[in-house]
């Protein structure tokens, strides 16, 4: 399920501005520190960074 929210943050992150906790909120996470944290576990960067590379 986290894979699907996932996925779904990083076509969101783009949309909102690289706004995280909108972005968070708007997956389903319970707060922007689990957002994070599943990012770090899935591309071992923070969603500040993937903003970064875009």
């Amino acid at each position: 399920m986290n894979n699907v929210k996932y996925k779904k943050a990083r076509r969101l992150l783009e949309m909102n501005n690289g706004n995280i906790k909108l972005t968070a909120c708007d997956c389903g996470f319970t707060d922007q520190g689990r957002l994070t944290k599943i990012f770090n576990q899935t591309m071992g960067i923070s969603p500040s960074e993937f903003l970064l590379t875009k």
